[in-house]
């Protein structure tokens, strides 16, 4: 993209902006890398700014959606269908937000567990889900008096055994597969086991529910949004439709929130999973990103009621 410096869109950061055909484009510290289109815009400003004055809190949870669903290899593309969803979203809790800190650091820093890192609050702020820049300065703090990081001049921090400690012992693969539950819930399974249709032979979808549910219990997140891509790619026949786009356009009106939080979502997060080539600093999916079951639950349960009428 033809790039020049102004203010990002969502949070007034200094930001890389760029023009694609249908999209504005930006690269901001606080943000991250996404295209939003013109009519989200304009839906965008309703929200951050509905009395001419910045509510920080709505432009903290927008800032917060995108660094969390957004990647270089594979940016985030909000439209207007979009923002209501990113607005409603509730902010982690202050415990939670300095555990997405800590996991961050140790993404950052890769093998290296004593490297220190550079960074402001107004890095990480959207990372951490920090209700602004001036709570995520607050934190960095309150983790630095924990004993999690420790300061290395100059605006250097490097995570410590504690931070370590308590990393390997919130790892997903340590939570007792009955804390997590299934991807694809039990009952939309045997509904699916239970289907006998003329047209469509289920085999193949019901295959890959238990091996998405499979990877989900192993905390194998990587392998979970491929599944999840595929399933997507493979029940579009079943609407009448060649893709899941043409699906979510006709959609009605009680589904198509879901599918476009699929759509638009799950997607690009996929595609990152996919697609993206080996770079010098990998940073892998957490759970967060790649627990999409609510909305599979309604796509499947969508499928189910379509092949039993």
């Amino acid at each position: 993209m033809r790039e020049m410096m102004g203010p990002c869109i969502v949070c007034g950061t200094a930001a890389e902006i760029g023009r694609s055909s249908d999209a504005h484009q930006y690269r901001c510290d606080r943000c991250g890398p996404f295209l939003i289109t013109g009519t989200a815009v304009a839906v965008l400003k309703g929200r951050t700014q509905p009395t001419g004055t910045v509510n920080e809190l709505i432009v903290a949870k927008v800032s917060h959606y995108i660094r969390t669903h957004s990647t270089e290899g594979a940016w985030l593309e909000i439209d207007s269908s979009m923002i209501d969803e990113m607005v409603a979203q509730k902010l982690p809790s202050p415990n939670q937000q300095i555990a997405n800190l800590l996991r961050w650091m140790a993404e950052q820093v890769g093998e290296d567990h004593l490297a220190a890192l550079e960074f402001s609050a107004t890095d990480v702020c959207a990372i951490m889900g920090a209700a602004s820049v001036d709570s995520a300065s607050d934190l960095i703090d309150e983790a630095s008096n924990s004993g999690l990081i420790q300061f290395v001049p100059d605006d250097c921090y490097r995570l410590t055994k504690a931070a370590w400690d308590r990393l390997a012992a919130s790892e997903l693969p340590h939570i007792p597969p009955q804390q997590r539950g299934d991807f694809v819930d039990s009952v939309r399974m045997a509904e699916l086991r239970e289907i006998s249709d003329s047209q469509f032979d289920l085999t193949r979808l019901v295959r890959m529910c238990e091996e998405i549910n499979s990877a989900w219990r192993a905390g194998n997140l990587i392998s979970v949004a491929m599944l999840a891509r595929a399933m997507v790619d493979h029940v579009p026949p079943i609407f009448g439709q060649t893709n899941f786009s043409q699906v979510t356009s006709q959609a009605s009106r009680s589904v198509r929130g879901s599918f476009e939080h699929i759509q638009t979502g799950l997607r690009h997060i996929a595609d990152s999973a996919l697609h993206t080539h080996i770079r010098r600093r990998e940073t892998i999916p957490t759970a967060t990103q790649v627990d999409f079951r609510q909305s599979f639950d309604v796509l499947l349960g969508e499928l189910v009621r379509i092949l039993r009428s």
